[in-house]
């Protein structure tokens, strides 16, 4: 495949996520699914895991059928703003900036499961914030911002360990 026909690719693909205002699909976003809420099984761990896991497996179409709606991730906004040492492929920082939750940090727009935790939707997390904090440094944004002086006080308060 040459270099053109991938640019090609990449233009279509970027042009599709903004006519969708940058909402789409998750493998992990199942449990946000209408008729899985419908059922009331959402309060036992193990039918969160193994609808998560259905649905990550599942067809395609499956996703429309049982109704799970598409989403705006921060993480993937990040990776388009060039987090992780990437190219910055589209301005999202101000979207970033409003889907800062309010102790700081961003999460996933939608509810997941491990096996060893259960994380609620926009649950800040060490894993989002640090992709976002770190699209924002890459857009030049100064470190005395109030967005990352608040991220900072997030990862602080929240997720920092001693010893």
């Amino acid at each position: 495949m040459d270099r053109d026909h991938l640019i090609d690719i990449r233009d279509r693909v970027m042009a599709r996520m903004v006519a969708d205002g940058f909402a789409g699909a998750d493998p992990f976003d199942g449990l946000e699914s209408a008729v899985f809420r419908a059922s009331g099984l959402g309060r036992f761990c193990l039918a969160r895991l193994a609808w998560l896991q259905t649905i990550k497996r599942g067809p395609e179409g499956l996703r429309k059928v049982v109704r799970i709606p598409k989403m705006v991730n921060p993480k993937t906004l990040a990776l388009l703003g060039g987090a992780g040492q990437g190219v910055v492929l589209c301005d999202v920082l101000d979207r970033l900036l409003e889907l800062q939750n309010p102790d700081g940090g961003w999460g996933y727009p939608f509810e997941w499961q491990a096996r060893a935790f259960y994380a609620k939707r926009h649950q800040s997390n060490a894993i989002v914030t640090s992709f976002v904090v770190d699209a924002l440094l890459q857009s030049r944004m100064q470190k005395d911002h109030p967005a990352l002086v608040h991220a900072a006080g997030f990862v602080e308060r929240k997720l920092w360990r001693d010893g």
